[in-house]
Formats: structure tokens, C-alpha cells, sequence
């Protein structure tokens, strides 16, 4: 009935204060008066209706936006990643690098330590044939 009453366009404080019977009796009076529940529609002011929907349209745009940063923050989190991918990449490759020529300077020097032990064993066997 506190509905009604509000629809009808009485004030919502001075509608929650009345009691029952109160209500009962203004709602007895609207519909002597010839008032339609099922009928009757809320007047809408324009100035609160274009104030509604300016408000409205600042919600979107400000919705808009916020997931216009959003989106332009994954962007920049997968650029990030990309390149530290990428720096990670180059870091192994040249651990790699660093890698085979230690590898290459060992084998150099067991190849010279060979031939170090080669030339003093026919140094010596040359010696004793002496």
C-alpha cells in the first residue's frame, strides 16, 4: 500500500511515518477520487531525466576508459615479458658462447699438453739411442 501511495505521488518520509490506518484512509481517498493503481505512472521531470542520463553516460565513458588502462596495462605486461624473455634468451646463448670457447681452450690445451708429452718422449727416447 506504501507503494501505491508513493506511486500516486506522495512522499516517501511522510509515507513511512503514517500508520495503517493512515495509509488505509489516503488510499480510500485516492481511489474515490477516481485514481487507477494499474494505470497510474510517476511524472518524470526532464531536467532529473537528462540529469539521469548525463550521468549515465559519464559512467560509460568513465567505464570506457578505465578498462581502455587496463587493457593498454596487459599490453605493456606482455611487452615486458616479451623482452625479458628476450634478455634471458640472450644471456644463455651467450653463456652458450662462453661455454664452447672454454671448451675450445681446453681441448687447445690438452691437444698442446699432447704434444708437449710427445716431443719429450721422443726427446728422451732420442737420448737414451744417444
Amino acid at each position: 500500500m506504501r507503494l501505491l501511495l508513493l506511486k500516486s505521488g506522495y512522499a516517501e518520509e511522510v509515507v513511512l511515518g503514517w500508520s495503517r490506518e493512515h495509509l488505509m484512509s489516503k488510499y480510500a481517498e485516492l481511489l474515490a477520487q477516481g485514481w487507477d493503481p494499474a494505470v497510474v505512472t510517476r511524472p518524470v521531470d526532464p531536467e532529473l531525466e537528462k540529469m539521469r542520463l548525463a550521468h549515465e553516460r559519464e559512467m560509460k565513458r568513465m567505464e570506457l576508459e578505465l578498462r581502455e588502462k587496463v587493457l593498454e596495462a596487459e599490453k605493456e605486461r606482455k611487452e615486458l615479458r616479451e623482452k625479458e624473455l628476450e634478455a634471458e634468451r640472450e644471456r644463455k646463448e651467450l653463456r652458450e658462447k662462453e661455454l664452447d670457447a672454454e671448451r675450445d681452450k681446453m681441448m687447445q690445451t690438452d691437444r698442446l699438453e699432447a704434444q708437449r708429452l710427445e716431443f719429450e718422449r721422443e726427446r728422451s727416447s732420442k737420448a737414451r739411442l744417444n
